[in-house]
């Protein structure tokens, strides 16, 4: 009789090669009553993960939590709710499931591959430095768990901006994977890397070959990630006019493919963008780019939203169109995390340098204070229901939002004005800063833009360097202080009655920010045995929402 180890690696084998040999395995497996019911269950998992479905590994993922206490099971199941969750764009409820996952597996074994799950997660938040402090604390690990590493550290590369350090990363990964490769990782997630660096770096007609060697065997899968590199190569195409166009037959499969995936809608999206442009409607096109890059973020892929929003920005420059406002407005909230990929990329890189890179640029603040979390509050300033300007506010707000880096006088207008021509809403602005100007006693100003002046205190501020201080410590003592610091200076919901969509944004961005901090802390505290303080951190942040 086969043990339930030799049961799993046969159902693997048979739920990557996913013919009807598979779906009969499973039947019997579930016939056969006991352990290897929720063992089925998993194996079906298994297939979705491998074909990107996360609604169906949700579901089955939460049947096998339901039906049994094996903590070996248990802990695969959480492992694949993590990833599926993630890919649904739930990220704190995806670091949740993978904190459960890394218990168990404290018990039963498979430490290192929640790691990798964990490393995923604070590639798709953003969070360089602790991804690269995860992969260094798993070492160099061998077969499956090694491969995924390196891959994992070519994309935290990728995403950097350190592009010649990525190919190596990519190179090395398909080395190691060799032509003849039939295991379990997919050798188009190392040419995606190897595409991605090569694109940044300038190789275009080299980065459009490895996108469509990755689409012909993703394809072969039959995977709704073939969509994903078919609008790579398309992209090239016709931004720098490399590689051949497609044929429609690999696209219509790719997007036939992706329509079963509610993780590739923003994909389909750009799809649909990029078609736009090839027929040449490109003021749909940028519109449609914009969309695309908006719904990546909403599904935590901020790689492909910052490629997908600089590219209708760029677009929308060069032929003078509409839509540039908002591109940089779907980037403005990815600057700080994908600031070095843009500016160092080969297509987007000029406008991030001329553009965007001044967003970034910012001076000490010390003195006057302002409070966004629950009720707005100043101090050193009128309060804000006196100011005479309630547009002078707008803007001052703005700029606090924008951390008080340089922003362009037309995209202020625009956020201040959308519906007026670019010329009457300038006008206005010039006005509006001058009010601004006299609440403040300066406001800097040059060469198009406008900044705030030194010597202002904010809490989003503070709240959002305690953060990443926290993320960036090694230090469990110094890791936690910072993240009840910031969970401190949350008092409630960021600008609350403020309805304007940018403020909403802002407020969902915050909120998604404290509510994963609280976790990371309380799941710190009870780790350390510190259940009560636990507790209490929990309540007092919970009032707070």
């Amino acid at each position: 009789m086969e043990s339930l180890e030799e049961v799993w690696r046969r159902g693997a084998r048979l739920a990557l090669e996913g013919g009807e040999e598979f779906w009969g395995y499973l039947e019997n497996l579930k016939g056969s009553g006991g352990e290897l019911r929720p063992l089925a269950l998993l194996l079906e998992e298994y297939h979705y993960v491998k074909r990107r479905l996360p609604l169906k590994v949700i579901r089955l993922a939460r049947r096998v939590i339901s039906s049994t206490s094996n903590p070996r099971f248990l802990r695969m199941a959480y492992s694949h709710l993590a990833w599926a969750l993630r890919a649904t764009g739930d990220l704190p409820a995806s670091d949740a499931a993978a904190g459960k996952a890394l218990e168990l597996a404290e018990r039963v074994g498979g430490k290192e591959e929640i790691i990798i799950t964990l490393v995923s997660n604070r590639l798709v938040s953003g969070d360089f430095g602790e991804a690269g402090r995860l992969l260094d604390e798993l070492g160099e690990p061998r077969g499956l768990i090694g491969l995924k590493a390196l891959h994992l550290r070519g994309l935290a590369l990728l995403g950097q901006g350190r592009f010649p350090e990525a190919e190596g990363a990519a190179r090395r990964l398909l080395e190691l994977l060799g032509e003849g490769y039939q295991g379990p990782f997919r050798r188009a997630a190392a040419l995606e890397v190897l595409g991605g660096a090569l694109e940044g770096r300038g190789e275009m007609a080299e980065a459009w070959e490895a996108y469509a060697q990755a689409l012909s065997e993703e394809l072969g899968v039959k995977s709704a990630y073939s969509v994903y590199f078919l609008n790579k190569a398309e992209r090239l195409r016709l931004a720098v006019g490399v590689g051949a166009e497609l044929k429609g037959s690999l696209a219509s499969a790719a997007r036939s493919l992706a329509r079963s995936s509610p993780e590739a809608k923003a994909a389909l999206a750009e799809s649909q963008a990029l078609r736009l442009w090839g027929s040449g409607n490109l003021s749909k096109a940028v519109l449609k780019l914009v969309e695309a890059g908006l719904a990546y973020s909403r599904v935590n892929q901020p790689l492909e939203a910052a490629s997908a929003l600089a590219l209708a920005a760029l677009l929308a420059k060069e032929n003078d169109l509409g839509g540039f406002w908002r591109a940089l407005e779907g980037l403005r909230p990815l600057l700080e995390r994908f600031g070095g990929y843009l500016s160092s990329h080969a297509l987007f890189g000029k406008l991030s340098r001329e553009v965007l890179v001044p967003l970034l640029a910012a001076g000490p603040r010390h003195e006057r204070r302002v409070r966004l979390f629950g009720s707005l509050e100043f101090e050193g300033l009128r309060p804000p229901g006196s100011w005479r300007s309630k547009k002078a506010l707008r803007l001052f707000l703005h700029l606090i939002l924008g951390e008080g880096k340089p922003m362009q006088a037309d995209y202020l207008a625009w956020l201040l004005w959308p519906r007026l021509g670019p010329r009457k809403a300038r006008e206005r602005l010039y006005t509006v800063a001058s009010r601004l100007r006299q609440e403040l006693g300066s406001l800097p100003s040059g060469w198009g833009f406008y900044s705030l002046p030194s010597g202002i205190w904010v809490d989003l501020w503070e709240f959002r360097r305690a953060l990443r201080e926290s993320s960036a410590s090694k230090d469990p003592t110094t890791k936690l202080q910072l993240l009840e610091r910031a969970l401190e200076l949350y008092r409630g919901p960021l600008l609350e009655g403020f309805r304007e969509a940018w403020a909403q944004e802002a407020r969902r961005e915050a909120h998604a920010l404290f509510t994963r901090s609280l976790a990371e802390a309380c799941g710190a505290l009870l780790r350390a045995g510190r259940s009560g303080e636990a507790r209490a951190l929990a309540q007092r942040a919970y009032a707070r929402l």
